[in-house]
């Protein structure tokens, strides 16, 4: 009815809400809309003496004291069986504009991030990084995906800005990267022109993890850590598995 759930990761073809709930899912538009947390409103849950919790509230400002749906959202089930949820929806993004940029390191990635947050408000809906190895691992994984941007660089942005209404998205995303272009801090970019071309570069992100399990046995784990860390983050922790594996190969990414 126009409104719009924006939880998206790669499972959403097969799994459930209450799962997502359960573990507090992220996904790729956390950077806008926040962990599954923060786009739940109420829930009903079974505990473990059979009793049923019902809080399906549908209150936006609630303050009536402790919130105890929270206890339940990343519980994994350990407290109780989520049956039912509310949950927070938004205007359906009529105008998306996806951008791939190639960028000269993960330190400018950070910066380039925190300029997005700024200049582009709180319309910037996901923002990935990707290393060059990105593109072999997508195209071993789909020989036929186009390239549309050189793999030379050393790290890639794929951003994605959203609205709808008045805003015109596709002239905000063009002024942003002209701005930080002329500046150097992005030093080359794509953007789709269609939303066959935005899909075939969110291809290249959702196609390195493919890549990944063709080569064979892999591990992947999931690691936050404070924006102004993540980048020696990435170096040390890439470090210390060369070291201690040289022969693996280390993919951060996200």
């Amino acid at each position: 009815q126009g409104m719009f759930f924006p939880l998206a990761l790669g499972a959403q073809g097969s799994c459930r809400i209450g799962g997502n709930v359960s573990t507090n899912a992220g996904g790729i538009n956390v950077l806008r809309y926040g962990m599954t947390r923060e786009l739940v409103l109420g829930v009903e849950v079974v505990l473990p003496d059979g009793t049923i919790y019902d809080g399906l509230s549908t209150l936006r400002k609630d303050n009536r004291g402790i919130d105890l749906k929270q206890l339940f959202i990343g519980a994994e089930g350990t407290l109780g069986i989520i049956t039912a949820v509310s949950l927070k929806l938004m205007p359906h993004p009529d105008q998306i504009s996806t951008a791939l940029l190639g960028v000269n390191s993960l330190d400018d990635v950070i910066a380039l991030y925190r300029r997005a947050r700024r200049d582009c408000c709180d319309l910037m809906s996901a923002f990935e990084f990707m290393p060059p190895l990105a593109f072999t691992l997508a195209r071993e994984a789909m020989p036929d995906l186009p390239l549309p941007l050189s793999t030379d660089y050393p790290a890639y942005v794929l951003m994605e800005i959203s609205g709808s209404g008045l805003v015109d998205v596709a002239d905000l995303m063009e002024r942003f990267l002209e701005n930080v272009m002329t500046e150097g801090l992005v030093l080359d970019g794509v953007i789709a022109a269609s939303q066959a071309q935005a899909r075939n570069l969110w291809l290249v992100r959702e196609g390195m993890n493919e890549g990944q399990a063709k080569r064979g046995a892999h591990m992947r784990t999931d690691i936050s850590v404070p924006l102004s860390r993540l980048a020696d983050f990435v170096r040390d922790a890439e470090a210390a598995v060369t070291r201690a594996l040289p022969d693996c190969v280390s993919v951060s990414y996200g």
